[in-house]
């Protein structure tokens, strides 16, 4: 047996904890497995998906974190043409119910509800702005189906008194801080906002050190306070910035490459078919009710 997980950037903490997750489910189920960061780059991740899956012999399955969605498809047919098994995590690819119908190999989708995600944000951003304001947004790439579904979340519970700017980052905290600092460097302090959003808690704590940086040579001070929330709430990073007070809030976001492999293992052994999407909870950190009364 030869799995293959493939993650998008090693410079996420949230990435690495997925990394340590797959493993240990890995060592608990008894199964080898081989992990490949794409380091946000989707090419290189697809050349990495195919070299593995053009291996002799034919490995057993791939479980992959999709940088960017394109292309995807074909590498998935080509693997369950094969006889390789191929788990999608954290997105809801179109195409995955035609190609698990077309193949006898395992095909399904483990993901946190992104949607889910993206309105617990927005009641976030009602209860820190209850008179209503400016959310600087920072988003993961738009070619992400995640990004997406996180913003239109987002969006739909958000309500009318928040308004909303939008910046595209690419999940690590240099983009974060690169992304929000050249924002405010052409704004050059003449369009507020009042809280920054981010879609995780990387680009939350880089837009922040950037507002920080921009405070003094802009003449806006209160800018070293804007508050942030973000997207993960892992126990050593999200979940602690938000106790120091770094962060008002985070979303926690559960690890799935270890729900991943608990179904496959078993649909590879024993013939156990998971079902198409396995959608796994988020909530909010601090509680929404907690987060009122600090607020």
């Amino acid at each position: 047996m030869q799995i293959g997980l493939f993650l998008i950037d090693a410079r996420s903490l949230f990435q690495k904890q997925q990394e340590r997750a797959g493993i240990e489910a890995a060592r608990a189920a008894g199964v080898p497995l081989e992990v490949a960061f794409g380091e946000g780059d989707a090419k290189r991740q697809r050349e990495q998906v195919f070299e593995f899956i053009r291996r002799t012999p034919t490995p057993t399955a791939v479980i992959i974190e999709p940088v960017e969605d394109a292309g995807l498809r074909y590498a998935a047919q080509e693997a369950l043409t094969k006889g390789c098994a191929w788990v999608t995590m954290n997105r809801q690819p179109a195409w995955a119910q035609t190609l698990r119908d077309a193949h006898k190999a395992p095909c399904f989708t483990v993901a946190a509800d992104n949607l889910g995600i993206g309105k617990l944000q927005g009641e976030q951003f009602r209860t820190l702005l209850p008179d209503g304001g400016t959310a600087l947004y920072v988003t993961g790439p738009p070619t992400t189906q995640s990004a997406e579904l996180r913003a239109a979340g987002m969006e739909s519970s958000k309500g009318p008194r928040i308004s909303i700017t939008k910046i595209v980052g690419t999940w690590t905290e240099q983009s974060g801080y690169e992304a929000v600092r050249r924002w405010f460097e052409s704004t050059r302090g003449f369009v507020g906002c009042d809280l920054i959003g981010s879609q995780n808690d990387d680009m939350a704590m880089g837009a922040r050190r950037a507002a920080a940086e921009v405070a003094i040579p802009l003449g806006k001070p209160e800018l070293r306070d804007l508050r942030a929330t973000g997207v993960d709430g892992t126990p050593e990073y999200g979940r602690k910035l938000v106790e120091e007070h770094q962060l008002a809030a985070t979303v926690i976001m559960p690890t799935t490459a270890d729900k991943a492999i608990q179904l496959l293992v078993p649909a590879l052994r024993d013939g156990q078919a998971p079902p198409l999407l396995t959608m796994l909870p988020v909530q909010s950190y601090p509680a929404l009710s907690a987060l009122r009364s600090r607020s």
